[in-house]
């Protein structure tokens, strides 16, 4: 999902219509991009990738934490780069190899954040990357598909 919408204009109109199309939407939150803070201010709406939950009403929170095909996946404390030369903390889906390997399994296999060895943190309900994420990955992906692992390894 796109991290540049209005997160109310999310909750409220795009969710819905996605529920009837997507086996599951994910978004992946910073609340270090520079570029979200920035976009959020001048649209004086907070985004749906950097959100400010208390601009939504109690029922849309209740509507979003009660959807499970709703992933919300938390990046702002993975290790490694997140930014590639740009604004700070908006590039890390492709300066960070943590995040753009689970962007990109996210697309090609329908696997959960879980199966993909991100832990579910309690409280606001986010996933977070592990510091031994790329063991657990790798694992997942070897067991699940046994010809990627090279010869002699």
């Amino acid at each position: 999902m796109a991290a540049d919408i209005d997160l109310t204009t999310f909750a409220r109109a795009h969710l819905p219509a996605l529920l009837d199309v997507a086996r599951r939407t994910e978004v992946y939150i910073s609340e270090d991009d520079l570029a979200l803070k920035v976009s959020g201010w001048l649209a004086r709406a907070s985004r749906l990738g950097r959100p400010r939950l208390q601009e939504l009403t109690r029922e849309d929170l209740e509507t979003l934490a009660s959807n499970e095909r709703l992933v919300g996946i938390d990046v702002a404390g993975v290790y490694g780069a997140h930014e590639m030369g740009g604004i700070r903390g908006h590039g890390y889906w492709v300066a960070n190899q943590r995040v753009s390997s689970d962007v990109l399994l996210s697309m090609v296999y329908p696997f959960d954040p879980a199966w993909r060895g991100l832990v579910h943190q309690p409280g606001l309900g986010m996933w977070t990357f592990p510091e031994d994420y790329p063991q657990r990955v790798g694992t997942a992906l070897y067991e699940r598909f046994p010809g990627l692992r090279r010869e002699g390894r």
